[in-house]
């Protein structure tokens, strides 16, 4: 068993190439987006992990309809994390274009 991970094929991601040598971040953009990424995303993924163990723990009970209110919040976290994700790569871009212009 390798200890590198391969990509299913024919999702292999293509080298990201900057569009210019130039490109770095400044220190607070990078501080800023860290801390976003934390607090935002990475609290919320770490919510859906117990919710999905909670889920798991209802259904296994014969909740159905309570774990499925669960599946629904579980959906509503993703769909928040995936929001502020977009934001924080739509301000890479924007700082990126201010660097380069």
């Amino acid at each position: 068993m390798s200890d590198s991970y391969a990509p299913p094929p024919g999702l292999d991601p293509a080298p990201v190439q900057p569009s210019s040598p130039t490109l770095v971040p400044s220190a607070q953009l990078c501080n800023r987006l860290a801390r976003t990424i934390h607090d935002q995303v990475l609290q919320s993924l770490a919510l859906c992990l117990l919710q999905t163990d909670l889920c798991r723990r209802l259904w296994d009970s014969g909740q159905a309809p309570d774990a499925l209110a669960e599946l629904t919040g579980i959906a509503r976290e993703v769909e928040s994390a995936a929001e502020v994700l977009r934001q924080v790569v739509s301000d890479l871009r924007t700082a990126g274009a201010a660097k380069d212009g």
